[in-house]
């Protein structure tokens, strides 16, 4: 006897358990190869996230130079940068300055971070940062950024804040906020 014609011998009482207990079988299956997908979905978003741009900046100093001769002012900032992604990473880094104008409101200066157009004596003991920051994964770098920014055009002006922003090539921003920068006076 073969094994259709054993099923058409079966009772419909018969055929309603075993289509039960197939159903139930493949509920079964089906709930186990879910949790499973559901496993790796969240380890491949994980790992996805992981690649993502990540990183933070860390002031560890600040300062001030004003150079008597060429009336020129330079901002110094002592910052670590962490990558803190699986893959290498590149920034640029500029810095904003908000201050109150002569008419009471707020104002920004921004200055793109260019070390090659600083000639200053003391930038030669300073380790600084170059204009394209490469960092590669998982990996932190203390370094310098020297801006020289016209002061001029500060002179009777009220400063809020300095910005340093430092941005990746996917557009993803930190800043540091520094409110008080110390004064290293002049240089002769």
């Amino acid at each position: 006897m073969s094994l259709i014609s054993k099923i058409t011998n079966l009772s419909s009482t018969e055929l309603s358990i075993i289509s039960i207990i197939i159903s139930s079988l493949s509920l079964i299956c089906s709930l186990y190869y879910n949790r499973i997908f559901s496993k790796t979905y969240r380890l491949s978003k994980k790992e996805h996230l992981s690649k993502l741009s990540n990183f933070t900046l860390y002031l560890i100093n600040s300062f001030s130079r004003d150079e008597k001769k060429s009336g020129r002012r330079f901002l110094l900032f002592n910052v670590t940068i962490s990558n803190k992604a699986t893959l290498k990473n590149s920034f640029l880094a500029y810095l904003e300055i908000q201050y109150v104008g002569n008419e009471n409101e707020v104002k920004h200066i921004v200055i793109d971070y260019s070390p090659a157009d600083l000639k200053l004596d003391l930038t030669k003991s300073l380790t600084l940062f170059s204009s394209n920051i490469t960092l590669e994964e998982k990996t932190s770098e203390s370094k310098w950024f020297v801006f020289q920014y016209p002061s001029d055009i500060l002179m009777n002006n009220r400063i809020l804040k300095y910005v340093l922003r430092l941005s990746d090539v996917d557009n993803h921003t930190d800043t540091l906020e520094v409110f008080l920068i110390k004064d290293l006076g002049d240089e002769n």
